[in-house]
């Protein structure tokens, strides 16, 4: 086995999903990693948090890498294998989904099924991608929906998430998110590629930013808490206000993406010279009227 296909080095301090994850999972914390892969976000959290990792990898070369990192690998699918037999009586501060969801049939009951091997006042933090993600509309637009190697369309995705559907089922699964981060990518810069060019592209993207707050939502990093079952869920009515209240959060960070970008333009505009002598003569003009 070449080792090297299963390695990289991950920076704790990048906006990528896998350090978010790392990053919220926190310091000293007895670790469940489902889908730990070779150990790169495993490497951090023993080396860097201070964790103790017990792991958990469907294929079985990726494990063997990963064991010098765990304390504990389980090599087997997460939908199959008897979790109490395996664990016990072990409990954890976390669980962590560092994008798997997207490729189980159905990750309702993984989530149900590791609820057990929460100790008191954990959490789970999981990452998925965004299938809301303008990049998507224009694929389909053209008529195309071309699985890839990897990314949004990876061609062992079964599942795909929006911002809503995900948020439900953790609720049907009795948790409760308290922390939601966002991965922005821009469309040309995923892997379609998405060319914007003419005028007519120009306007599909424009009314996906309008009526799509998620529209350069790449991945989606979340931390949940454990609620009594049934309580995630509450009357239709509860559902309504948690949906708008969400939405209103998605608009807040649309609106400060936009103003950043504004302040960014007219700093980039305010530093060109013509401006700073027009300002200049201006002052001059000024003073000796």
């Amino acid at each position: 086995m070449d080792q090297k296909l299963y390695e990289y080095d991950l920076d704790l301090t990048s906006p990528i999903a896998p350090a978010r994850v790392v990053r919220l999972v926190g310091d000293g914390k007895r670790v469940l990693e489902v889908g730990c892969s070779s150990g790169a976000s495993t490497k951090v959290l023993t080396s860097k948090m201070n964790c103790r990792v017990t792991g958990l990898e469907i294929n079985p070369e990726a494990a063997e890498v990963a064991k010098r990192f765990c304390d504990r690998v389980i090599t087997g699918d997460i939908e199959q294998i008897d979790l109490a037999s395996l664990l016990g009586e072990a409990r954890f501060d976390v669980i962590t989904f560092g994008d798997v969801l997207e490729h189980l049939r159905n990750p309702l009951a993984v989530l149900r099924k590791v609820r057990p091997f929460l100790a008191d006042g954990g959490c789970l933090v999981v990452s998925v991608p965004n299938m809301a993600h303008v990049s998507i509309a224009f694929e389909l637009l053209h008529g195309r929906f071309d699985y890839q190697p990897k990314g949004l369309l990876d061609d062992t995705h079964v599942r795909f998430f929006t911002r809503k559907n995900l948020l439900r089922m953790l609720e049907d699964a009795d948790f409760t998110v308290t922390v939601l981060e966002r991965v922005e990518v821009a469309p040309e810069r995923t892997e379609f590629g998405t060319n914007i060019s003419t005028p007519e592209q120009h306007a599909i993207l424009a009314y996906a930013n309008r009526h799509n707050l998620e529209a350069c939502t790449y991945q989606y990093v979340v931390k949940a808490i454990p609620v009594a079952p049934g309580a995630g869920l509450g009357s239709s009515s509860t559902a309504q206000v948690r949906e708008r209240l969400s939405d209103l959060e998605a608009l807040s960070h649309k609106r400060e993406r936009e103003i950043a970008a504004l302040e960014s333009k007219l700093s980039w505009i305010e530093s060109r010279p013509p401006l700073r002598a027009w300002r200049w003569l201006s002052r001059i003009v000024g003073s000796r009227k």
